[in-house]
């Protein structure tokens, strides 16, 4: 201790000195580098009469199969969601109460004249905004929780995939209990066809299983700068999206977040799903004689018309009229994306950060220089008690 300048304090026990000073938990990572790094080119090495016939003072146990560890590590993780409410429930009660007010506020949408067109085209566009705020709490919640995590895979508990497997599994079962709560403001509220269930359904928990993965990959990072990270992260993907700025506008490399941005996707898929399966938008007016009626004032390509007093706002009769109008003024929306085309990117987009995440993981768990020179030095020291402890015996 005296050679690398930390001299034990008068009457002080040898034991807690050096817990203070190698312990990364008392001390930084830098400093216990250093004395270990000066006690590995000082220790003296043990004879092989001294090594040899001595067993472990604590024997070494295998590891578990990994169903095993997944299995154990699934039970416990389940009672901590159930027992600790902001692990999981808190989120979904707090997403489902922002979208009701939301849904609230935009309550006379359900009447489903020309003007309200744009206030359900909005309502979807909260669809993704609200959800993918509250997502923050996945960064939050599981930042702190992967401290212990991570020394619990560190001593060799379980494995760093059995966690992975375990996390995506718990992540799986909360998105999917929140695209169904979501199914209450947005249907109760909004009056959408209940024929769309399914398709929103499904799409809304691609895109929040985006959303947790994206997550995922911030909250190693810790509280405070995983969330800025995500924050972050959420803002590019968001503004790539196109519901603010058509793709064909944006600047590059910008525009390439167009193309792999799961919001974009999934707005558009909404809206398809959405205004199809609504076709019954009043105040327009097929034109099947390719005539205006009246005061009536012919729109885009003579296909409807609306009255003069709603000229401003005439988006059409059926669906597709509908989203093509909506399409000249926001370019997200696009009736010509197929439905599988939308599903098949967002997966893209979910399996990239899944894999992101499962690798840093790995990396966070990987032995570090200080835990390979301690365990030479430890496994000496448990030596040398043993030998102390059988001589003071025979004695």
């Amino acid at each position: 201790m005296e050679s690398v300048k930390r001299p034990l304090a008068k009457g002080g026990g040898v034991a807690a000195h050096a817990l203070d000073l190698f312990n990364a938990d008392f001390a930084s990572v830098d400093e216990v580098e250093q004395l270990l790094d000066a006690w590995a080119s000082q220790a003296p090495a043990p004879s092989a009469s001294e090594v040899m016939p001595l067993m472990p003072l604590v024997p070494q146990l295998e590891r578990a199969s990994l169903d095993v560890q997944i299995w154990q590590l699934l039970k416990k993780h389940a009672l901590l969601n159930l027992r600790d409410p902001l692990l999981g429930i808190a989120r979904i009660v707090t997403t489902v109460t922002m979208m009701s007010l939301i849904f609230i506020y935009g309550l006379d949408a359900r009447y489903r004249q020309q003007r309200d067109v744009l206030y359900n085209f909005y309502l979807i566009l909260f669809g993704y905004f609200c959800p993918g705020m509250m997502a923050i709490h996945q960064v939050i919640t599981n930042s702190l929780l992967w401290l212990k995590v991570k020394r619990e895979i560190n001593d060799g508990m379980y494995g760093a995939f059995a966690y992975w497997a375990v996390f995506s599994l718990i992540s799986a079962i909360v998105v999917g209990c929140l695209a169904l709560c979501l199914l209450v403001p947005s249907y109760s509220l909004a009056d959408w066809s209940a024929r769309t269930i399914g398709d929103f359904v499904l799409l809304t928990m691609i895109m929040l299983a985006n959303l947790d993965a994206m997550a995922e990959v911030c909250y190693f990072d810790g509280r405070e700068l995983g969330s800025v990270s995500f924050l972050g992260l959420l803002t590019v993907i968001t503004l790539g999206s196109g519901a603010f700025v058509s793709g064909d506008q944006l600047i590059w490399p910008i525009r390439l977040s167009w193309h792999v941005s799961f919001a974009h996707w999934y707005i558009t898929a909404v809206s398809n799903v959405i205004f199809t399966g609504s076709e019954d938008f009043h105040g327009a007016v097929l034109a099947t004689d390719g005539s205006a009626l009246g005061n009536a004032t012919l729109d885009r390509g003579h296909e409807f018309y609306c009255a003069e007093a709603e000229q401003n706002m005439c988006y059409g009769v059926t669906g597709s009229q509908i989203l093509r109008s909506l399409h000249a003024l926001y370019g997200v929306v696009n009736i010509d994306v197929k439905h599988s085309e939308a599903i098949g990117w967002m997966c893209l987009c979910w399996g990239v950060f899944k894999v992101i995440g499962m690798v840093r993981i790995f990396v966070a768990t990987m032995p570090k220089k200080s835990q390979r020179i301690a365990a030479p030095a430890m496994r000496i020291a448990t030596e040398s008690s043993k030998l102390l402890a059988d001589a003071s015996y025979a004695s």
